[in-house]
């Protein structure tokens, strides 16, 4: 929202960080599009759903890129050798969930803010999981702490 790191970094009073984490959470759906194995053609809004996930999910990738590039570039430029700064970037999405019924459950849950106790409670366990089980998020957090997860 500020747009230059350096000074979003200034506006919440730690202008000189060593190290920057950002956890993107990804909530995009993969919903099963059976339609296309049918001998019919789809509906309107079956078609205008597919192509808007599409596009939403091309929108996300992109913007999952540009921060990537962003935040290395700036943390190469304010890098100096006795103030390394270091940027990390963890995502969280269904796609990384490992079990196949728990992510096909996850990708049916609707996009609405009506979600029934155990669709929160599933969802929180998933992200934690996925979080904990990431490879560079586990190696943010081994740097301060060896050995400690």
């Amino acid at each position: 929202l500020v747009g230059d790191p350096k000074e979003a970094l200034s506006t919440l009073l730690h202008p000189h960080p060593r190290r920057i984490l950002i956890i993107s959470v990804n909530s995009i759906t993969k919903t099963k599009t059976d339609w296309a194995m049918k001998h019919y053609a789809p509906s309107l809004s079956q078609l205008i759903g597919s192509v808007t996930s599409d596009q939403i999910a091309r929108y996300s990738t992109d913007t999952i890129d540009i921060v990537r590039y962003a935040y290395n570039s700036w943390a190469e430029h304010y890098s100096t050798p006795e103030h390394p700064v270091e940027f990390n970037f963890v995502e969280v999405s269904f796609n990384a969930v490992a079990d196949d019924d728990e992510r096909k459950f996850l990708n049916s849950i609707g996009t609405n803010f009506h979600l029934s106790d155990e669709e929160v409670d599933r969802l929180i366990a998933a992200a934690r999981k996925v979080l904990r089980d990431d490879p560079e998020f586990k190696a943010f957090l081994d740097r301060d702490h060896p050995g400690v997860q």
